[in-house]
Parts: structure tokens; C-alpha cells; sequence
């Protein structure tokens, strides 16, 4: 027998033989069904795994569709706007093809009287023939040449009568339209437009007319005879002789309109020289000429 130490022994009750328990088991009928708890909870694993795949199948096959359905829809944005565009270039060539055919039609851009048509029916001409030449006489329009002294005193609206040779005993009464700002340097004149009414289409374009502009108002101007103006168009320049005592004299004038068998001098005269209306070819700056009452 080993010797133990007291303090190291377990307590009594420790060394103890352990009880037995008693079983108690159930008897079994015939016909009674058993079942195992760790194989219900396999089954049920397995079938909620395999459900999991098939969702996930499924998922995967529907994103497929999801995948093809954009794509197909994309093909067929990308086919709409294929249509739509070439639509458009069709739409472009009709406009072309009909823009041709009304070309073939030649329409005036406004009313008025042929004057000139130098190709004939059946003759082939390009888009740059002229074919034919239209004037507008009603109203027509009068270009002036006024005398640079006159550009002070002529404005828009301002009355114009004009007569031509055609019609001797006719005034035709209009207004300025328009005013060339720029003199010509060549004849110092301004050129200005008048439009008048010719409603009887008296008036035809080419003709040669005489105009007055009518001032406002009164004013003072000198006149001297149309044989007393010398015109010389080497220069083209105006000069009359005046007459100081017995001596001509050659003075350059500027000339405006022109009154029945009257000039305007708007400027080298004042009004009170005497001047000479008659054997002017023969007159010099100098010469001794003799005056002659009528």
C-alpha cells in the first residue's frame, strides 16, 4: 500500500466508485417510423444549395437576355439613325433635283418691258447667258449733273421738272431720291437722281432730258444769254468776255440751269458786267471791240 499525503489526498467522498445509471429504454411497435436529425438537416442543405444555383443560373441567364436585348437595341438605335440620316440625304437630293427643274423656268425679278433678248428659243445657254434685258419706266428714274456750286442747296426730296425733245410742251414734275456724295473730279459736277411718275410711259430709258431743281424759297441769281457762254471741252471749262470799256475780257464762269434762251452763272460774274453775245469766235482776252446797241 503507497503512502499518500494528507494534504495532497482527494476527500473521501471523491474516491468513490461511480454510480451506474439506469437505462430506460422505449419499446418499439411494429409499424412505427424513425427518423435521424443530422440527415433532415443534410437534405435540407443540399435542396436550398441546389435552389441557390438554379437562382443563380437563372441570374446569370437573365443578365444574358438583359445583355443581348441592349445590344440588340443599340443595333437597332444605331439602324434608326442610319435610316434617319440617309432619309435626310434623300430629302436633300429631291430639294437639289427640284431647286434644277425650277432653274429651267426663268421668272423677272420684277414687271416691266423687254428691251433686249439676245439668245433665241432653242438656242443652249449656261447659267451665266444673258438673255434677256428688263427696264422698269414707271416710275423711271432722271440722273442729273449739277455744278459743284449747287451741291450746297440740293437735297432728298427737293422738286425736279424735266422736259425732253420728245415732248417740248410737257413738264414731267419728281423729287431727288438720291445724292452722289463724291464730286467728279473730272467735270466737278455731282451727279443726282430723280424719280419721276410715267404712268402714260411718255418717258423711255436713253432719252436726253433738261431738269430744274427748285430752290426753296427767293434768291438772287445771275442769267446771261446762251450766246455770251463760251464752252470749251478741251478744258471743260465755261468762260464769257467781258467788256471793260472798250477792251474784252476773258472771265471763267461756272454755269447751272438753264431758263428758255438763259444760262445761270453761279459763279465769275456778279450781275453788273456787260458782256458779249455776238461775234464771240472772233473775240481774244485783250481785244478792242466796240459796243453796239440793238
Amino acid at each position: 500500500m503507497s503512502a499518500m499525503c494528507l494534504k495532497c489526498a482527494p476527500p473521501a467522498d471523491s474516491m468513490k466508485p461511480p454510480k451506474r445509471r439506469r437505462a430506460w429504454l422505449k419499446p418499439m411497435r411494429a409499424g412505427m417510423k424513425t427518423w435521424s436529425k443530422p440527415a433532415t438537416c443534410r437534405a435540407a442543405y443540399d435542396q436550398a444549395r441546389a435552389q441557390a444555383e438554379t437562382a443563380r443560373a437563372q441570374a446569370q441567364a437573365a443578365r444574358q437576355q438583359y445583355e443581348a436585348a441592349i445590344n440588340t437595341a443599340r443595333q437597332s438605335n444605331q439602324g434608326i439613325a442610319s435610316a434617319q440620316a440617309a432619309l435626310q440625304a434623300a430629302h436633300a437630293q429631291v430639294a437639289l433635283a427640284r431647286k434644277a427643274v425650277s432653274d429651267t423656268v426663268i421668272k423677272a425679278p420684277f414687271s416691266g418691258y423687254v428691251s433686249d433678248r439676245p439668245v433665241a428659243v432653242g438656242e443652249a445657254v449656261s447659267p451665266a447667258t444673258k438673255i434677256a434685258t428688263i427696264q422698269r419706266i414707271n416710275p423711271i428714274r432722271l440722273r442729273l449733273q449739277l455744278p459743284e456750286a449747287d451741291a450746297g442747296r440740293t437735297r432728298l426730296g427737293q422738286t425736279v421738272t424735266a422736259s425732253v425733245a420728245a415732248w417740248p410742251d410737257r413738264e414731267f414734275t419728281g423729287r431727288v431720291i438720291s445724292i452722289n456724295p463724291a464730286i467728279d473730279p473730272a467735270s466737278r459736277t455731282i451727279t443726282v437722281e430723280a424719280q419721276i411718275e410715267n404712268q402714260q410711259t411718255l418717258l423711255h430709258p436713253g432719252m436726253f432730258a433738261t431738269a430744274r431743281l427748285i430752290q426753296p424759297g427767293g434768291e438772287q441769281a445771275v442769267f446771261v444769254p446762251r450766246a455770251a457762254v463760251i464752252n470749251d471741252p478741251a478744258t471743260n471749262s465755261a468762260h464769257v468776255f467781258v467788256i471793260e470799256g472798250s477792251t474784252a475780257r476773258v472771265r471763267i464762269v461756272q454755269t447751272g440751269e438753264a431758263e428758255n434762251d438763259l444760262i445761270r452763272i453761279t459763279s465769275g460774274l456778279t450781275g453788273s458786267e456787260t458782256v458779249a453775245v455776238s461775234r464771240t469766235e472772233q473775240l481774244f482776252d485783250g481785244a478792242t471791240v466796240r459796243i453796239v446797241n440793238p
